[in-house]
């Protein structure tokens, strides 16, 4: 191990440079530990520093190792012990832990470029990094908390008071997410923090003898080599126990989230079938721009088009809108080699329609088909708009598909940790504890999870029972209600994911949808955990009225406020069924916004709803 700003000196020019953290009673000639204890007789360790003899550069990994530890420090093997196995030689648990501490400051001061040249180097090795939500920046995240653990696991046991450990951890915190450019930000911090305050309200650092991440070293270490559980990081106590850490930055995470031919592909490794594909999407895009040049050049619709170009010319800024008529104009000029101003309409067919597969072409011809006063020519910009629903809905049909159920049962599985929960059996882990860094921190709770599911009677039979066979059908059983209750929904463009508590109830767990940023730039996949998903496994139940914090109900209606406040801008508002979807989107989230209270995204969305003359 190695203190933060010591081991930065150490090694300056491979992580930056950071300045000394100093308490104001603190006296600089005494002697400093691994994290910042001072004190006589305290010594700065390792006395020297552990050296490593040069390797050859490797590939980056593939990506189902980018979660294990930091990118390049990982192998598929431990080389320091076999599952079950762990480090017992004092020498060797300190070299070991030095490792595991300078993997994770490397990751924690990780910048976004080193990130970017990182991916350009996978990409010309033809390895192919991990996709998902932000697989570095999540990484520093964790570091965060290993990071916070480690120190705080030093000061609290020299005899620091939590108050001042956790202000010195937070400090050192800051000044990473203060230099530019790194993939640390201020949130991850604040959910680091409540989640180390969490740690030391259920377990308390007194208790723990080692801090360590996810890394050959850490494993090795605590013993928790072949675990096999979404742990993070783990925690070795005093007594030899050894509990996993599940990291979550807080409720609202993604299970996906990237561009939708990525996560497509992602998707179809998990052995999803028939899925639409990125071009797919392009084709139809296609097919629907093409339209255009059709109008513009039947000689029944040529004059109105002409007529609808000549519009744009005289008042280009009402038609391609303030902020992106620059763009616009310095894009037509690039594409015809004239200005606006001196174009005519075949040189504008010849060159812009010519061609609607382009970047240019598209954004071109999308805001000005979005503001034509010329019906026809509107209809392509609502059914090129449309696009993302309909591959929204391609992609529920194949997620209701029963030849991909076990698929879909699998992602919601382990995205809910509901077998980790549920079913710990596991010998190389005592413990796993999953922990959104809210504020104050949530831990996802067996017996919430079980109150939710409904499967009490059946989980109560299942740990009772001695016999070895009969357990093991017992659980066969309760994977079997647990499976058939996982649904997959679709309202107004928005696919849902949950389980089916009975009575008509659907928690929904996880929504997911294909969203275009704009017409022209390439359509994402996102598949967010539900808010209301998330507070419901909290409080252990789906009945909001029974929630014992009303913040959790106010909660729950700012995020899905502005999430429907986010979808106006998709949705088709002249489609009666969408209408009566979102008319009842809104009358839930008046049921469960707590009576006299008031709530200011709500009111936004009734503004809207209003525009859009909903009853």
């Amino acid at each position: 191990m190695a203190d933060f700003e010591a081991f930065l000196n150490a090694n300056k020019g491979k992580y930056g440079d950071m300045e000394t953290a100093k308490q104001p009673d603190e006296e600089p000639e005494q002697p400093t530990n691994a994290f910042g204890v001072k004190g006589p007789g305290a010594k700065v360790f390792p006395d020297k520093p552990v050296k490593e003899k040069p390797k050859k550069e490797k590939p980056l990994p593939a990506s189902s190792d980018m979660e294990d530890g930091e990118s390049d420090n990982i192998s598929t093997t431990n080389p320091y012990v076999k599952p079950g196995q762990k480090v017992t030689d004092p020498k060797k648990v300190k070299e070991l832990m030095q490792k595991d501490t300078d993997k994770v400051i490397r990751a924690l001061n990780k910048t976004k470029a080193q990130e970017l040249a990182d991916k350009e180097k996978a990409k010309a090795s033809g390895v192919k990094l991990g996709v998902g939500a932000g697989t570095a920046a999540s990484r520093a995240g964790e570091c965060a908390v290993v990071y916070g653990g480690k120190k705080l696991t030093e000061m609290i046991n020299k005899g620091v008071s939590f108050d001042k450990a956790i202000a010195e951890v937070e400090k050192d915190l800051r000044k990473v997410t203060s230099k530019a450019d790194t993939l640390l930000d201020d949130a991850w911090v604040n959910s680091a923090v409540s989640t180390l305050s969490y740690i030391q309200q259920n377990i308390n650092f007194k208790n723990i003898k080692e801090f360590t991440w996810d890394t050959d070293e850490g494993r090795a270490v605590v013993g928790s080599e072949g675990h096999g559980t979404s742990s993070d990081c783990f925690m070795q106590l005093k007594d030899g126990s050894r509990l996993g850490l599940s990291l979550k930055k807080d409720l609202s995470v993604f299970v996906f989230s990237g561009g939708m031919g990525d996560m497509m592909n992602d998707l179809t490794s998990k052995g999803m079938k028939n899925l639409p594909t990125l071009n797919d999407y392009k084709d139809r895009r296609t097919q629907e721009l093409s339209k255009l040049a059709k109008l513009a050049t039947n000689a029944k619709t040529a004059a109105d088009f002409q007529k609808d170009f000549n519009d744009l010319k005289k008042n280009p800024e009402a038609r391609f809108g303030k902020g992106g008529l620059t763009n616009r104009l310095q894009s037509i000029q690039k594409l015809t080699g004239k200005p606006l101003a001196q174009l005519t309409f075949k040189e504008f067919a010849n060159t812009v329609l010519s061609d609607v597969t382009k970047g240019d072409n598209i954004k071109i011809l999308a805001d000005m088909a979005k503001t034509s006063s010329n019906p026809k020519i509107q209809e392509v910009y609502k059914s090129v708009r449309g696009l993302d629903k309909e591959m929204t809905s391609d992609i529920k049909e194949q997620f209701t598909n029963p030849a991909n159920k076990h698929v879909v049962d699998e992602i919601v599985r382990k995205e809910t940790h509901i077998d980790d929960i549920l079913f710990p059996e596991n010998k190389h882990l005592d413990r796993l504890m999953v922990v959104y860094g809210e504020e104050p921190a949530i831990e996802m709770k067996k017996e919430n999870l079980v109150g939710l599911l409904g499967i009490g009677k059946e989980m109560q039979m299942y740990e009772s029972e001695k016999d070895p066979a009969k357990k093991a059908k017992l659980k066969d059983q309760l994977n079997d209600k647990i499976n058939s209750q996982i649904k997959v929904t679709d309202k107004g463009g928005v696919m849902s994911v949950g389980i089916d508590i009975g009575g008509g109830s659907i928690i929904p767990i996880f929504e997911a949808r294909v969203r275009t940023r704009g017409i022209g730039s390439a359509p994402t996949f996102e598949m967010p955990q539900s808010r209301f998903g998330g507070l419901a496994f909290k409080n252990g139940t789906t009945d909001f009225k029974k929630w014992k914090d009303p913040k959790d109900r106010i909660d729950v209606v700012t995020s899905m406020s502005k999430e429907l406040l986010n979808d106006f801008e998709d949705l088709d508002m002249s489609d009666k069924q969408t209408r009566i979807e979102v008319i009842d989107r809104i009358k839930r989230l008046n049921e469960i916004l707590p009576e006299g209270a008031k709530n200011k995204a709500l009111t936004q969305v009734a503004l809207k709803a209003k525009e859009y003359k909903l009853s």
